[in-house]
């Protein structure tokens, strides 16, 4: 402390001395409370556009700040300094603690903040906070525009951040771009890797580190027409160096140079969030402060100097954060990467919150756009630095890191277990001898059916390697194809059947469980003979639209569902599923309607997420639908047994009808129905005109019990029809 004590007054009589060497003040904003912004320039000339873009950036963020009164009641100003050398940048530090008239929340700068600064800052009572250069956007540039431009393998990655290292890791393996190695250079003058044998080459790094890493690699194999070079700059500057035939991803940038910066309408760069973060993180850490440890009654800014440090920091690095806050989410559209060919052609954008890329023209390069090339990476990753060579071994099986992916298998899990409750229901009332309503059967194999709709999104979680690739594949297309044909296939048997029974008897309508069974086995036989197909060449089927003609017969099952809806949504048998499958097929056929166009009209890297979505929804939407008010219905039927069975019975039934509508048990037994309808004339006292013999005896079904009659085998016979109702 006593050394930086020191430095304190030596840089105050040093100022005092050399007012020629005073800080270069570029701009500033009057406000109550101030922010200082120092840039690192050692050029005395006019603005460039990249310290143009940086400063407007950052002017119209406090302008902003101040319009949605985000610090209120106080108003937020700004300083814009220039510094180049490192005492230089001190010397302005120790010039803003001197005069600072305004109270300074915090410096921001673009320089790195070493240990010395640090502490210097420190012994000011300085806030001090770099621009945040927000790495992940643009490395998910360089990774999709690689490939769709079908340079996705053997790709070589030289940068100067080495934290930078995990968010190419995970976006390579996200895009699966196969990343060969990852250099990471500590000095850039002098470089010292083969890296000949690449296929694509990724420098990533500021502008100045970009042409010493350029003027000093070996580059006689590296200008062939074979290699890609792909320059990033970190500082939103073009390198100078440049190849014949290599791409440069740049932010737009603020070309007019005003040097009072009147126009402060938004520009729309990706370099406005580097300098509104920490913006942000100031106005809104104040704010916090004031709200928590300033009472009306004391002056705002008295308040502040009292607290020599914020205890509670206040951290926005999110995009999407960031636009919410500034009130700019219409605009997120206009915010993008440009990719220029040779620094100047305009080939493609990238957008940093659609995550999408747009192509300015056609060229032969971009024919792979709509092909997925599905390359599948070795299991091994070199790491070099310094002298240290790292052989990172890379796991045959995993999981993908994309954020859907875990979404989905939450969902399905989910799902799962809600089947698993209602298997555990069924089961024990079946243990019980519970009596349902139609056969069982069909509710546990429609039932392990969305279990397999559920189970038919993990494939699309692995991720593939070298090894499993063709066998992955496979399994992706038949457990989708066959999954959804198990459920169709089942629900269309069973509408068949509903629309075919005996609609004059409804609840005592016979429907036959084997027909019924032939039927869905030929259906989905039809299926899986279909899906033989892919054998061999799932990659081209999976991610085309090959895909939707080996979806084509589900398609058409789901049609012929649709059609039957009509007939059958009236039916009250086995719990009214009828209306209840008629209600998920309608939901069905909608979700369908979104996903598969989807399928077709997006880009080759949402085609899994939008088949992963329609196996969600197709079986959530069944279990919604179909299972949870029928296991409800089941619930509630049951109870009433019990009810029904425990009370006296208070009058004798006298016919098959009576029987049945005095319990809710089905029938087993079989009935005569021409004598039921003629008992139901005898009791309404109709005399026909002709007299029938089967009303002679009112109570057809009923034998006399004698007491001589107990000895003998005696059986009730009525006249034979063929009109009968068995159990169903």
């Amino acid at each position: 402390m006593y050394l930086y004590s020191s430095l304190v007054i030596v840089l105050s009589v040093f100022s005092a001395i050399t007012l020629q060497n005073s800080p270069r003040k570029l701009h500033s904003v009057e406000g109550d409370v101030n922010i200082a912004f120092l840039y690192q320039n050692c050029e005395n000339g006019s603005l460039d556009a990249n310290r143009n873009s940086l400063i407007h950036s950052a002017l119209w963020t406090v302008q902003r700040i101040n319009y949605l009164e985000l610090l209120s009641p106080l108003k937020l100003g700004l300083s814009i300094y220039q510094t180049c050398s490192e005492l230089d940048f001190l010397e302005t530090l120790f010039e803003i603690y001197k005069t600072d008239e305004n109270y300074t929340l915090g410096i921001i700068t673009t320089r790195k903040i070493n240990k010395q600064i640090g502490k210097f800052a420190r012994s000011l009572d300085l806030r001090i906070k770099s621009v945040k250069k927000e790495y992940e956007s643009v490395i998910k540039a360089s990774m999709m525009f690689l490939k769709k431009l079908g340079r996705d393998h053997e790709v070589t990655v030289m940068t100067t951040e080495e934290k930078s290292l995990e968010a190419f890791y995970g976006q390579s393996r996200r895009l699966r771009v196969c990343l060969k190695e990852f250099i990471v250079l500590q000095n850039t003058s002098f470089i010292d890797y083969n890296i000949s044998e690449t296929s694509t080459l990724v420098l990533f790094g500021t502008a100045f580190e970009l042409d010493q890493i350029l003027s000093n690699v070996r580059t006689e194999k590296l200008t062939n027409e074979n290699t890609t070079i792909v320059l990033v700059p970190l500082d939103a500057i073009s390198p100078n160096t440049l190849f014949d035939g290599s791409y440069v991803i740049l932010p737009p940038r603020y070309h007019v140079i005003d040097e009072d910066f009147k126009d402060l309408t938004i520009f729309p760069t990706p370099v406005l969030f580097d300098i509104a973060s920490p913006l942000l993180e100031y106005a809104l850490e104040t704010r916090n402060f004031i709200k928590s440890n300033c009472n009306d009654t004391i002056y705002k800014i008295n308040c502040l100097r009292t607290e020599t440090e914020i205890k509670k920091p206040f951290f926005v690095s999110d995009l999407k954060e960031m636009s919410r806050i500034l009130n700019i989410e219409p605009l997120k559209e206009l915010f993008f990467y440009e990719i220029l060919y040779n620094n100047s052609n305009k080939v493609s954008s990238y957008n940093i919150f659609f995550e999408n890329m747009t192509w300015y023209e056609e060229n032969e390069l971009n024919k792979t756009e709509d092909e997925f090339s599905g390359s599948i990476c070795p299991n091994h990753l070199v790491i070099r630095k310094q002298n240290q060579e790292i052989d990172f071994k890379i796991s045959s099986f995993g999981f993908r890191s994309e954020s859907w992916i875990y979404a989905f298998l939450s969902l399905s899990l989910l799902g799962i277990i809600l089947c698993i409750a209602i298997l555990i229901f069924l089961l024990s009332s079946v243990i019980q001898r519970t009596i349902f309503e139609g056969n069982p059967v069909l509710t546990f194999l429609l039932l392990f059916s969305v279990v397999f709709l559920f189970c038919s999104v993990l494939p699309f979680s692995i991720e593939p390697t070298k090894s499993n690739t063709e066998l992955l594949c496979t399994i992706k297309t038949l457990s989708v194809t066959l999954s959804y044909t198990a459920a169709f296939s089942l629900m269309l048997g069973r509408a068949i059947m509903l629309t075919n029974v005996n609609k004059e008897m409804g609840f005592m309508a016979h429907i036959s469980g084997p027909v019924q069974a032939f039927l869905t086995l030929f259906i989905f036989g039809a299926q899986a003979a279909l899906s033989l197909q892919v054998i061999g060449r799932c990659s081209v089927i999976l991610s085309s639209v090959y895909f939707v003609y080996l979806m084509s017969y589900n398609i058409v099952i789901l049609m012929f569902l649709l059609c039957l809806s009509p007939l059958m949504y009236k039916s009250q048998r086995n719990y009214r599923e009828g209306k209840y499958f008629t209600v998920a097929i309608i939901l069905v056929s909608t979700t369908w309607c979104v996903w598969l166009p989807s399928f077709v009209i997006l880009d080759s890297c949402w085609r899994e997420f939008v088949i992963c979505f329609g196996l969600i929804s197709t079986g959530g939407i069944i279990l919604g639908a179909v299972f949870v008010p029928r296991t409800y219905l089941m619930t509630i039927a049951a109870e009433r047994d019990k009810i029904t069975s425990a009370l006296p019975s208070l009058a004798t039934g006298t016919s098959a009808v009576d029987i049945y509508r005095a319990h809710s048990q089905p029938i087993y037994d079989c009935v005569n129905v021409t004598a039921i309808n003629a008992a139901a004339i005898a009791r309404a006292g109709i005399v026909p005109n002709a007299p029938v013999m089967g009303l002679q005896q009112p109570d057809l079904y009923s034998c006399p019990a004698l007491p001589e009659d107990l000895d003998f085998n005696l059986r009730c016979d009525s006249p034979t029809s063929t009109d009968k109702v068995t159990r169903f």
